[in-house]
């Protein structure tokens, strides 16, 4: 099953660049590994993948990296 729900989160670029970061879905609960950088979970990412960038990119799937205003932009049309 497939929890539909779209959500903003924000976490630090020392963690996302250099550590581990794990977010827990407010729709289901489940929890998604954004990036590990540490090795931690390699059996969760693909040889190579550090982080939901690489393993999308490898999909074929670009995703974009936004911050300051864009994502205070993004932000403000989500909550409307």
């Amino acid at each position: 099953q497939v929890c539909e729900t779209r959500q903003m989160r924000s976490f630090t670029k020392l963690a996302y660049e250099k550590g581990i970061v794990v977010v827990t879905c407010k729709g289901c609960g489940a929890k998604h590994l954004i990036a590990d950088n540490l090795g931690w979970y390699r059996d969760w990412m693909q040889k190579g993948d550090q982080n939901v960038q690489d393993m999308m990119r490898r999909k074929g799937i670009e995703v974009p990296r936004i911050n300051g205003e864009e994502a205070l932009s993004l932000y403000e049309e989500w909550k409307e």
